[in-house]
């Protein structure tokens, strides 16, 4: 994968990213109700999975975000919509631990320091 930066005035280009932050808004986080962090976590990878496996896109031909990766490659496992959500908070707290020293400037994830 390489990473490439939104040209200026290319407004479009984010427009898929903002759309599914809108329905996860509208359809997770403004009805349901966490009593932990745990439940939170456990709430949140149930509907990453409908909403990658199910939930049908009437802006992207009536489809579920699955049936347009299976349609561009259907070599891709099935298991690529079952990514477990994480709170970064924690997973930063944990890397700054794991990493010393070093002006606080995280590695590379998978770098260790030294």
């Amino acid at each position: 994968m390489v990473h490439k930066t939104i040209p200026p005035a290319a407004y479009t280009y984010q427009s898929d990213v903002e759309t599914v932050h809108n329905l996860i808004e509208a359809e997770f986080y403004e009805l349901e109700k966490f009593n932990s962090p745990s439940d939170l976590l456990s709430k949140a990878h149930l509907y990453i999975l409908w909403f990658n496996s199910v939930r049908k896109n009437s802006g992207k031909e009536n489809k579920s975000p699955w049936e347009i990766i299976r349609e561009r490659d259907p070599s891709i496992s099935p298991s690529i919509v079952n990514f477990p959500p994480v709170i970064l908070d924690k997973l930063f707290s944990e890397i700054l631990n794991y990493y010393s020293g070093g002006y606080h400037v995280i590695p590379h994830p998978w770098q260790k320091n030294g």
